[in-house]
């Protein structure tokens, strides 16, 4: 398994805010490992009402002077734990809708498939 492979954007400027962004270069090859480990070990539900589908669930939270970027993969047994949330960028700033947009706006979250162990499975985002 190949750990989550985070870089440093160079500083960039928003209206006037000199921004500096830790993001997640590998977040699908990374993502598909830890479907693969949490099927291996029982702890993913592909079944009922998930139908064969992967749901993951992006969010932007703002605590203190930090913005985050997280991705839940919802159909884990315990999807709000540590393990089964992924930190895709992080920054210190403002949380506007431009700013955001600016910074992840070059994270690929547009798939709509993923490998899980041998199997290809759709991939449903919100």
């Amino acid at each position: 398994m190949s750990l989550a492979q985070y870089e440093d954007s160079p500083p960039f400027s928003i209206d006037g805010t000199t921004i500096t962004v830790r993001i997640l270069k590998n977040f699908k090859q990374y993502l598909e490992e830890r479907l693969a480990i949490l099927k291996a070990f029982g702890r993913l539900k592909l079944d009922g009402g998930f139908n064969n589908t992967i749901w993951i669930t992006f969010s932007i939270d703002k605590g203190g002077d930090f913005a985050k970027m997280t991705a839940v993969i919802s159909n884990a047994v315990d999807p709000n734990s540590p393990d089964n949330v992924i930190l895709i960028g992080i920054y210190q700033g403002p949380e506007t809708k431009k700013v955001v947009r600016q910074i992840f706006g070059s994270v690929d979250l547009d798939f709509n498939e993923v490998r899980v162990g041998d199997e290809t499975v759709q991939v449903i985002s919100e």
